[in-house]
């Protein structure tokens, strides 16, 4: 089974839980049905795609890369571009879905 199909079907699993509880008398509160399924994202490793500062290193493809863009545009149109080709070479930037403290 693909991970989506766990994913829901794992989601699917904690709703039906909760609306049998409720059938038997046992209420549960929407945020506590809520952080269930939120634990169990996690535990799923879902994130969060998030847009931040592009990773800095010293040399390299990406360096050459931001150099050769800056030459022909202005620093907002490099990051995006920069941004656009990390992300179709597989690099995304995330967050866990809960905060871990």
């Amino acid at each position: 089974m693909a991970i989506r199909e766990e994913i829901r079907d794992g989601i699917e699993s904690r709703i039906r839980d909760v609306i049998t509880a409720s059938q038997v008398g046992e209420y549960h509160s929407v945020s506590i049905a809520t952080e269930g399924i939120m634990n169990y994202l996690h535990s799923q490793g879902v994130v969060i795609k998030v847009d931040r500062e592009l990773p800095r290193y010293e040399g390299g493809f990406i360096n050459a890369l931001w150099d050769a863009m800056k030459m022909v545009n202005d620093e907002n149109e490099c990051k995006a571009g920069v941004k656009a080709i990390l992300a179709k070479a597989g690099y995304e930037a995330t967050e866990s879905l809960i905060k871990e403290e």
